[in-house]
């Protein structure tokens, strides 16, 4: 039977209880401590017990399986939480919504990251970024030519980090073709930077096609922003059926955060007759907060500025920021943000 032997404590220092401590928590070694925990006669300076020495009178499995589930652990809470915003009909403000909700989290202290992965690159011009010349884009990334960190930039917008958006990505499918594992590649890219970010917000195309498919194998959860019309409603079928086959097949984790209205006129029977129908579908889905139509939402692009930066008196400023406080709620985010990330 493997035993674990004592190591020498001066090999740490005589702070290594303490800081062994401070990394994974005591609440956490509490709680995961089993049967053989042997308490050792060091006497930590900085505590006024012995230390409970980590290195103790373990068989193997043990300290394999206490060292994985504590790293899991603290891992996942510095994990970002990845948004995709989708909906496979064009023109109902995913892109408006994209980056007036990455900019909200930003200003409200989160660290955010925007990655617009519509080939017409909208999100990139919207908060005044440039895009990347050919051959260092991110059309790169699913040819393993660069890593998301070489293309990540900062905008004018405080905690705010975009990933530029390129034109190549329209023709990324033929190029890629039936690539085992094509769908995942934007989830692997996201492994190594997503640890820097409280929140990933994804732009989507206006397509069912592979740079959906990557987004929402990448996302935690998906958005759907919906025009307050009902052509919009009834082409959000196509769009839970793809949600449905990535559930199924390569992401079964992925979860519908929520459905909110877009371009939401309070004057007409019509936009309250879809919010009753999509209600009725979506439930307790269905998030409160209604986009209205303003004519700042549309003027702002045109500036480079996210709305809450261009006017954030505006009726769009302010559903905005009524929206992100629903979204806040929803994905558990802590609202002092610099304080859940030092924990």
């Amino acid at each position: 039977m493997f035993h674990v032997e004592h190591f020498p404590h001066s090999n740490y220092g005589t702070d290594f209880p303490t800081s062994f401590e401070a990394f994974f928590g005591a609440a956490l070694i509490n709680e995961m401590k089993c049967s053989t925990w042997n308490t050792c006669s060091i006497k930590s300076p900085t505590l006024s017990r012995p230390c409970e020495c980590f290195f103790c009178c373990y068989h193997c499995t043990h300290v394999i399986t206490l060292i994985a589930r504590l790293c899991f652990k603290k891992l996942v809470l510095y994990m970002a939480q990845v948004v995709a915003l989708a909906n496979q009909k064009g023109g109902v403000g995913k892109t408006t919504s994209s980056v007036s909700i990455a900019a909200q989290l930003s200003l409200l202290g989160f660290k955010v990251l925007l990655l617009d992965f519509d080939p017409q690159a909208s999100a990139t011009s919207g908060v005044g970024v440039e895009k990347h010349p050919e051959g260092s884009d991110l059309y790169d990334i699913f040819f393993g030519k660069l890593q998301l960190a070489d293309i990540i930039v900062p905008c004018s917008t405080p905690n705010l980090m975009v990933v530029p958006g390129s034109h190549d990505l329209v023709s990324l499918e033929l190029e890629i073709g039936k690539t085992p594992g094509r769908e995942l590649i934007l989830r692997t890219a996201l492994t190594d930077v997503d640890k820097d970010f409280d929140v990933v917000i994804i732009d989507c195309p206006p397509s069912s096609g592979l740079l959906t498919l990557n987004a929402l194998g990448a996302a935690h959860q998906v958005l759907i922003p919906l025009q307050a019309e009902y052509y919009s409603l009834e082409g959000l079928s196509g769009l839970l059926k793809t949600i449905a086959f990535v559930q199924q097949t390569f992401n079964p984790k992925l979860d519908i955060l929520g459905v909110f209205l877009t371009m939401y006129d309070a004057r007409t029977n019509l936009s309250l007759q879809v919010y009753q129908e999509t209600e009725r579908h979506f439930g307790e889905k269905l998030l409160k907060t209604k986009i209205p139509r303003n004519i700042k939402l549309s003027e702002c692009p045109s500036h480079g500025l996210p709305v809450c930066s261009y006017d954030p008196s505006s009726a769009g400023a302010k559903a905005y920021l009524a929206l992100v406080g629903e979204l806040i709620e929803r994905l558990g985010l802590n609202n002092t943000p610099d304080a859940a990330r030092a924990a």
